[in-house]
């Protein structure tokens, strides 16, 4: 099953537990709550682009 990162609530997981690395997960069956140094997959709203590349139709150079 999956497993969620859950938000720092108090100060021990704020200060102490960040000092350390560890961050809070919460498993999405059980609801077992535990402590990782994994911070998980960033996620984007959507794919970037390389802002090099052109958009338009692909031409052949020119002789």
């Amino acid at each position: 099953m999956k497993a969620y990162r859950k938000t720092r609530k108090n100060f021990v997981q704020k200060h102490v537990l960040g000092y350390f690395g560890l961050f809070p997960w919460e498993c999405g069956s059980c609801h077992h709550q535990y402590y990782s140094k994994n911070r998980g997959d960033r996620r984007r709203a959507r794919p970037v682009e390389n802002p090099w590349t052109p958009r338009g139709p692909q031409h052949p150079p020119a002789a």
